[in-house]
């Protein structure tokens, strides 16, 4: 799978939110396909993010992945083997949850691939490394600690990820998309208001 800056990275805290919408599985689906096709880009979760934060088994889940509307990235897509490649997500991995957490991330740079640990924010770390990596210019996430490490990658002069909540990112198809959604359906994307 190729990703770049036409890829959208995804944390399971913002797919998590879109399932709890009141809008039935096939229209939930149309609408993400209408978003994601006109903002022309296609949306991709961290591989470790998937395997240890996402309720796979959730059927609206199951249906937006085997719908093709979300996918799982692999390590290999993310640093294509290349070991410079490698060596420099596990330096973004570690020095961001540093600057994040302020403690060192507690993981040697080989368990950074395999080893996970909850409640520190690890999942957003992975994924904002991820779009840095791969040129990844957008992450889709609802967590605040993925504003805090924008700004952190932005004083940083890392480069730049644009962080948007549900809110943002059905703001942000009003404005560049063709289709104009309804605003009842803009509301249970996002749970609360939108613009008009």
């Amino acid at each position: 799978m190729m990703l770049d800056g036409n890829t959208a990275v995804i944390d399971n805290d913002f797919v998590s939110h879109l399932i709890e919408t009141h809008l039935d599985d096939n229209h939930l689906a149309e609408l993400l396909k209408i978003i994601f096709s006109e903002l022309g880009i296609s949306i991709v979760m961290h591989p470790l993010v998937y395997e240890y934060e996402l309720l796979k088994e959730t059927p609206r889940i199951t249906m937006l992945f085997d719908r093709d509307i979300l996918n799982k990235a692999e390590f290999g897509d993310i640093h294509q083997d290349d070991p410079v490649k490698k060596a420099y997500y596990a330096f973004l991995v570690a020095n961001l949850y540093r600057d994040l957490r302020g403690e060192p991330l507690p993981l040697s740079e080989e368990d950074i691939f395999t080893r996970w640990l909850r409640r520190v924010s690890l999942g957003e770390v992975h994924s904002v490394a991820m779009c840095l990596t791969c040129g990844c210019g957008i992450f889709l996430s609802d967590d605040g600690d993925s504003k805090a490490l924008q700004n952190l990658i932005k004083d940083k002069a890392l480069g730049n990820v644009c962080v948007y909540n549900r809110k943002e990112l059905v703001d942000v198809h009003l404005e560049q998309g063709q289709t104009k959604l309804p605003r009842k359906e803009r509301q249970s994307l996002t749970h609360g208001l939108c613009k008009s």
